[in-house]
C-alpha cells in the first residue's frame, strides 16, 4: 500500500487533522490514518492521488463533491480551505485531505467551503472552483 507522510510544523494542526480523519475514517473519500508520531510531528496517511488538472477531470466528479459536502454536514464539519488543490484524484476517484483548519459546529477562518449550489452551476471542476473563490473574495471583500 502506498501511503504519504505529512510533517507539521504545529502539533495542534497535526492534533487536529489526527481528529477529524478519525472522525470520517468511515467514508471513502478522504484519506485514512497508517501512523502517527505526535513526538516528530508526523502523520503517515493512506496514498489519495494527485491534484486533479484540467486534463484528468473524473467523470462523475459533481456526484462525489455533493457526497462528500453531505458527509461533511452530517458530521457537522467545515473543512475551511476547500480549494482545488486539496482535491485530489486516485483513478478517477476523488479525496478532500487537509484537515488541519477543520472544524465542527460553525465555519472559522479561512471560511472556504464549498456548497451543492457551487458545484450545481458548474460545467467542470476548475470553473467550479474558479467560482467558488470569487464567492469567497466577494463574501470578504479580499
Amino acid at each position: 500500500m502506498r501511503t504519504f507522510k505529512k510533517i507539521f510544523e504545529n502539533e495542534n494542526k497535526m492534533k487536529k487533522e489526527i481528529y477529524f480523519l478519525e472522525k470520517l475514517s468511515e467514508y471513502k473519500y478522504f484519506p485514512k490514518i497508517i501512523n502517527t508520531n505526535i513526538e516528530r510531528k508526523e502523520l503517515e496517511i493512506s496514498f489519495c492521488g494527485n491534484v486533479l488538472n484540467e486534463n484528468e477531470e473524473p467523470k462523475l466528479w459533481k456526484n462525489q463533491v455533493k457526497k462528500i459536502i453531505k458527509i461533511l454536514e452530517k458530521e457537522n464539519i467545515y473543512h475551511n480551505d476547500m480549494h482545488d488543490e486539496n482535491f485530489l484524484n486516485k483513478d478517477g476517484k476523488i479525496f478532500l485531505i487537509d484537515f488541519g483548519q477543520a472544524s465542527e459546529d460553525n465555519e472559522a477562518f479561512p471560511f472556504l467551503n464549498v456548497s451543492y449550489s457551487n458545484v450545481d452551476s458548474c460545467d467542470s471542476f476548475f470553473h467550479f472552483f474558479l467560482k467558488a473563490e470569487q464567492n469567497y473574495k466577494r463574501r470578504y471583500r479580499i
